[in-house]
């Protein structure tokens, strides 16, 4: 390992929602001139919904598709397409859903939620009146 690999400081944001992305961007852009940090953003997909516009769409409104790669061009921060699937704190690293392994010096865990409608919760589809408990 050469000397500029041993001192290069990785890190490591998971997720490329609002505080993900502004994140990566910010941090990238304000320590370019350093050299020795690598900014890295991993998020599942290469664009970015804009959530809080979301409710335009009921009223038949566009609302503007970004690219993460393309936000991210120009900040010094790169973008990697993966699914986390493991974070592995003591050695610091991260799995991707195709077996990748990301280290990471700092990580930024920023991955939020995602709604799994087709899940079966039994209590929940109860409370809501949807078992499946057939009528009498």
């Amino acid at each position: 390992m050469n000397a500029t690999a041993a001192q290069q400081h990785e890190v490591l944001v998971l997720g490329a929602g609002y505080a993900g992305l502004s994140t990566a961007t910010q941090l990238a852009a304000r320590t370019r001139k350093r050299g020795n940090l690598r900014v890295t953003l991993v998020n599942p997909y290469d664009t970015f919904t804009e959530r809080l516009r979301l409710h335009m769409t009921a009223t038949g409104q566009e609302t503007a598709e970004m690219n993460i790669p393309g936000l991210l061009d120009g900040t010094g921060a790169s973008f990697v397409r993966g699914w986390v699937t493991a974070v592995d704190a003591e050695t610091k690293t991260v799995r991707i859903d195709d077996d990748r392994v990301l280290r990471y010096d700092a990580l930024v865990y920023g991955l939020g939620s995602i709604v799994r409608t087709g899940a079966h919760i039994p209590a929940v589809q109860a409370d809501a009146g949807l078992d499946e408990t057939p009528a009498a």
